[in-house]
This record gives C-alpha cells, sequence and structure tokens, in this order.
C-alpha cells in the first residue's frame, strides 16, 4: 500500500513522540494487525447502509471533473471499538478516492485501521472493499493511501484494536467525479 505524498510534506521530525518510540504495538505486523482490524469490522458490520437523498450526477463525458473532498474531525475511537463515519457525497463516477488519517503526535496508529465500505442505491447493504491498516503508514501518528472506488456511497469505519484510546484531529477523503 503506498502511503500518500502529501503525509511526506506535511511530516517533520516532530511527527514521532518519545512515548511512541518506547510503546511496543500490542500487534506487531501488518498481517496480524489486518486481521484484527477484519476481526472487529465482522462484529459490527453495518445492516444496511444509510440512504442518500442525493441525486447521482450526470456521468456525461463532456462535462467538466469535480472535485469531492470529505472531512470530519475530533474523532475519538475507545479501545477494541470502531467508529462509522458516513460520507454525505455522491460518488458516482470516482474510480478512486484517497484517504488520509491525522493524529497528534503523541498518538500511534500501529493497532488502528480504516476499512473501506462501498454501496449503490440498489443494493441494501454496503460491502467492505479495502482494509488501510495504520501499522503499514510511514510515521506512526498519519498515513493514507488510494483506494479503488466502487459505488457511490462512501463508509470509513475506524478501528482500534489496541487497548488504549486514539484520538485524532482529522480523516479525509479525496477524489475526482465525472
Amino acid at each position: 500500500m503506498k502511503t500518500l505524498t502529501l503525509t511526506l510534506l506535511v511530516c517533520s521530525t516532530h511527527c514521532f513522540s518519545a512515548e511512541d518510540q518506547k510503546t511496543k504495538p500490542a500487534i506487531e505486523n501488518e498481517a496480524t494487525q489486518k486481521e484484527a482490524v477484519l476481526k472487529i469490522v465482522r462484529e459490527i458490520i453495518p445492516q444496511s447502509a444509510k440512504s442518500s437523498n442525493l441525486k447521482p450526477r450526470d456521468t456525461n463525458t463532456n462535462l467538466p471533473s469535480l472535485t469531492n473532498v470529505e472531512s470530519w474531525t475530533g474523532i475519538t475511537v475507545a479501545a477494541g471499538q470502531s467508529l462509522m463515519l458516513t460520507s454525505q457525497s455522491d460518488w458516482t463516477g470516482a474510480s478512486s478516492v484517497a484517504i488520509a488519517i491525522e493524529c497528534p503526535s503523541s498518538v500511534s496508529l500501529k493497532n488502528a485501521g480504516i476499512a473501506v465500505w462501498w454501496g449503490i442505491s440498489l443494493a441494501p447493504n454496503p460491502t467492505l472493499t479495502d482494509v488501510l491498516v495504520g501499522s503499514s503508514f510511514f510515521v506512526p501518528n498519519m498515513g493514507g493511501a488510494v483506494t479503488s472506488a466502487f459505488g457511490n456511497k462512501l463508509q470509513l469505519q475506524l478501528v482500534n484494536t489496541g487497548t488504549v484510546s486514539i484520538s485524532c484531529d482529522q480523516v479525509t477523503a479525496y477524489g475526482v467525479v465525472h
């Protein structure tokens, strides 16, 4: 999984805290972390996608590209829990979405993940399509990745597999729609 280049631009040596360097993550490798994230995701699978009153955009190729940006701020996920973030944007026409998370330098995302769910108007439930594993981020407190789009309704499930709560400043989703 590639880390967003933006992460490297905004990060300085202050991204690493002394506390993070002392703390050993509860889960040591990415494969084990992904399994732990998926375990929590399976326990809290949304029963149905939230309905949206947004109309799909016209996908006429003569129209200019538009940008969708979603941002959630002041996020806290308790230990062993998850939090579902539901996008209010219509992602019709997007081929990919860049997802990023930013937390204070005292927070470690080594025991966290972001499950990416996509839904469409015709299907009653969203589908899990990707998991971004926090232990694979270049810096311990922020990172992201680009994931394919599989519908017009996006949900991001923040999962904390650790033993302490995680508080982050923001999560963002960015994509070009046609």
